[in-house]
């Protein structure tokens, strides 16, 4: 009777460590979830954060080394262009300038080192030959071609002039154009060689 007594008494002991083993793993299962979760979502709040102030300094540095901003430009009162702006000097883009001033530029390398090269003129400069005659060739304007200039729409066939779109789209006779035009084809008449003729037929041998 003591014999069963006592093996009853080490079931009872096996299954109260059983049961406290059971509900330690449980306890400690369930803090390890919830907690995990928290610090899951702690650290990847963390790394949000780090995130947030990595681009706040990359945005930051990226506008001091920029050192501009972006601006409108009004023209006047007609358009807007886009420019930008950098302390008190304000920046057009060159394509504007191109267009409406009439000037050239292009990018250039020279041993590694790019440079912006702007000119007024995107004509050859050229040298006189021999001492100025007012009734020679006018400067060097043998070496133009006013009709193929950009700004040239066309010759007129009736009054035999250039026709300008320099400030008018559809076209209008300008003077200075015109005088250009004029001074050119008198220079290349002095200076180019006579044309030849070769005559096929005059009719002077056609008897009536």
């Amino acid at each position: 009777k003591t014999m069963a007594k006592m093996k009853k008494m080490r079931v009872n002991l096996k299954m109260s460590l059983v049961c406290l083993s059971l509900a330690a793993a449980f306890v400690t299962l369930s803090v390890w979830t919830r907690c995990g979760g928290d610090l899951r979502s702690l650290a990847q709040r963390l790394r949000d954060t780090q995130g947030d102030d990595q681009d706040g300094q990359n945005e930051h540095s990226g506008n001091e080394g920029q050192g501009f901003e972006e601006l409108d430009c009004n023209i006047n009162g007609e358009y807007t262009i886009g420019c930008r702006r950098e302390g008190e000097e304000v920046y057009l883009p060159f394509s504007f300038l191109h267009k409406y001033f009439e000037v050239y530029g292009k990018l250039a390398t020279y041993d590694g080192y790019e440079r912006f090269e702007w000119s007024h003129s995107y004509s050859k400069v050229y040298y006189p030959k021999s001492r100025y005659e007012p009734r020679g060739v006018f400067l060097y304007f043998e070496n133009y071609n006013v009709e193929l200039r950009e700004r040239v729409k066309c010759i007129s066939a009736i009054e035999g002039v250039p026709v300008s779109t320099q400030w008018e789209s559809q076209g209008y006779f300008y003077p200075t154009q015109i005088a250009q035009f004029g001074l050119s084809h008198y220079s290349k008449n002095l200076t180019e060689p006579e044309p030849r003729r070769k005559v096929l037929e005059d009719g002077s041998s056609v008897t009536p």
